[in-house]
């Protein structure tokens, strides 16, 4: 077997872990992360149905558009549609999943 390089080198940044006492102060420090990032794209992971309502609240009072993707097969036409046409777009946005 051999290693074949990328062209390109790699764009990802490693950050170290952040551990957090609370379920709250984690979604705080998540929300903050959020709406100080660049205007782009930005696919979030949560742990729960009611984790990913709670952070698209706060995030819609704050004028973010939110999608609210939930990896149930009878949307996933519905959902693969929005990832593509927000990935196509400048404006800013925030997709939510659960795994």
């Amino acid at each position: 077997m051999i290693q074949i390089p990328t062209e390109l080198p790699i764009a990802r940044r490693d950050y170290p872990d952040v551990i957090f006492k609370t379920r709250k102060s984690a979604d705080e420090a998540l929300i903050e992360e959020i709406l100080n990032v660049t205007p782009r794209p930005v696919l979030v992971g949560t742990v729960s149905i009611n984790q990913s309502l709670r952070i698209v609240d706060v995030l819609k009072k704050n004028n973010i558009k939110t999608f609210l993707l939930n990896a149930d097969p009878k949307n996933a036409q519905r959902e693969s549609e929005l990832i593509a046409q927000v990935s196509e777009r400048s404006e800013r946005a925030l997709m939510k999943t659960r795994i």
